[in-house]
């Protein structure tokens, strides 16, 4: 029998009266949510509006020590050396714990005001049942892909995943438990399956909700990450068609815009392959490039200025903001910044985050491609997807056999599923395109875990560390404020 606890999943109750100007209270103080336009407003406040990708990106093999020991910052050293980090401010893994089970709040009180309106008359809440739905499963994802192990049907019954929280918050300390893994996957998939027959595209901003098209995109990883081949392809087939129009175009953007410009469109709205965006406060502009671990000189050469599988350069971009050698970065993070005091001059550093993309999609159906052995039909999105990162680029094709010839040893990828030799070896073909085409914007880490890849960390002061395969540490360490009401903590 597993123990409850008490658990503070966010730092207080979610206030339903602060989400929107269109909430009116009632005379006993409590929100009455009783129009279609209330819950779309509600649903606003579903998405986790936080950035993970700073805390997950220096745990991977992306990141070096660059030597710059005076923009050491305490978060950046506590994720690169895969210890917990202690502050809950902006881009830490406490700031999007509280924001996904903030999220959970948010789309679990739509939930139960979409049942009560149920049946009235003129009022069909369909499109926004299963936003809700989605979004839920979405929050869900994150948060046992972050602090559980990575999915196993062997094991994944005594893995521990995180609480799956179905009814809305109305206090602060509220008793929970930890699902297991397998739990938690069964009831994302329930989540998932439900809303996305449900889903609308009858949005003002359709980039900032769950429509169609991104809720595809969710279950493409979804069923990539359990590892069910089929509805990955399935799920990417509904949104991939005419893809080749749909994917970052870094050839486009280094030829026809400014630097400015193109941080901007990366993960902006205007840009075709982005599904899902969020716009969390974060310093993601500036403090990849400039903090002490990152982008350094070998792994910049490693990574980028190597010729890619076509023998030609790679289309990114890379910008320095000064300091030498020392922050680089590659150019796809705009800085917004919201004043609060226009007077003063003060206020908060936003930046646009993509959450879901074609780009991701169309990677993931190529991986699924090459788990079912259809390895011609990988290579040819393999091949559509590197015309967009090349430059220089004409009609250069590989096939899959001169792919597999690229890759040497691969046997660092060992999944929970077996691989033949020429599996693994297009495995890690992908892998390393997806290595470049997400840096910096943290889904490096799960691929990290879902492949068992170990992880040398070297340091300029101390011995260098190194993260297993199987690595207790591939877990993050749940929150102090969770642990403090008695959640079971990660194993180290």
């Amino acid at each position: 029998m597993k123990k409850i606890y008490n658990l503070l999943l966010v730092a207080g109750t979610i206030s339903l009266t602060s989400c929107s100007d269109y909430l009116s209270e009632v005379p006993d103080n409590r929100t009455q949510i009783d129009s279609e336009e209330k819950i779309q407003e509600l649903l606003v406040g579903a998405y986790p509006v936080s950035a993970y990708a700073p805390f997950l990106e220096p745990m991977t093999d992306n990141f070096e020590d660059k030597g710059n020991l005076e923009a050491t910052t305490d978060e950046f050293l506590r994720s690169y050396s895969w210890e917990e980090v202690i502050t809950d401010r902006q881009d830490t893994p406490t700031s999007y714990w509280s924001r996904c089970y903030s999220a959970i709040a948010h789309a679990n009180q739509a939930l139960v005001s979409i049942a009560e309106l149920e049946g009235k008359p003129d009022m069909d809440l369909s499109a926004e049942k299963g936003e809700a739905l989605v979004a839920r499963a979405y929050a869900h994802f994150m948060l046992v892909n972050i602090w559980g192990k990575h999915y196993n049907p062997t094991t994944g019954a005594s893995l521990l995943g995180v609480p799956y929280v179905l009814e809305p918050e109305t206090e602060a300390i509220k008793q929970y438990t930890r699902s297991s893994v397998e739990e938690v996957y069964q009831l994302i998939e329930k989540d998932l399956t439900e809303g996305l027959a449900l889903l609308s595209n009858e949005y003002s901003q359709p980039k900032f909700h769950f429509t169609p098209e991104a809720g595809h995109a969710f279950a493409s990883r979804f069923y990539l990450y359990k590892g069910d081949w089929d509805k990955v392809i399935e799920h990417s087939n509904k949104i991939l068609n005419n893809v080749n129009e749909k994917l970052r175009d870094w050839n486009y953007y280094q030829d026809n815009l400014q630097i400015d410009e193109i941080s901007a469109e990366v993960m902006g709205a205007s840009e075709s392959a982005n599904l899902l965006i969020s716009v969390p406060i974060s310093y993601m502009y500036t403090g990849f490039a400039r903090n002490r671990f990152g982008l350094s000189v070998d792994k910049k050469e490693e990574l980028f200025d190597a010729l890619n599988p076509y023998g030609k350069p790679w289309a990114y971009q890379q910008v320095q903001f000064a300091n030498g050698g020392l922050t680089w970065t590659i150019n796809k993070y705009d800085r917004i910044f919201e004043y609060t005091d226009i007077t003063a001059g003060i206020g908060y550093q936003r930046t646009s985050m993509a959450m879901l993309t074609h780009d991701e999609t169309l990677l993931a159906r190529a991986e699924a491609y090459v788990m079912k052995n259809n390895f011609d039909a990988a290579a040819e999105d393999l091949n559509t997807f590197l015309a967009k990162k090349t430059r220089n680029y004409t009609n250069d094709v590989l096939t899959a056999t001169q792919m597999i010839a690229q890759i040497g040893d691969a046997s660092e990828y060992a999944p929970y599923y077996e691989l033949s030799n020429d599996q693994s070896k297009l495995i890690k073909f992908i892998a390393e395109i997806r290595r470049r085409e997400f840096y910096n914007e943290g889904l490096r880490w799960f691929d990290i875990k879902r492949f068992n890849i170990p992880v040398t960390h070297d340091f300029i002061d101390q011995n260098s560390d190194v993260l297993t395969a199987d690595d207790n540490r591939k877990a993050v360490q749940i929150p102090i404020s969770a642990r403090t009401f008695g959640l079971e903590a990660n194993p180290r």
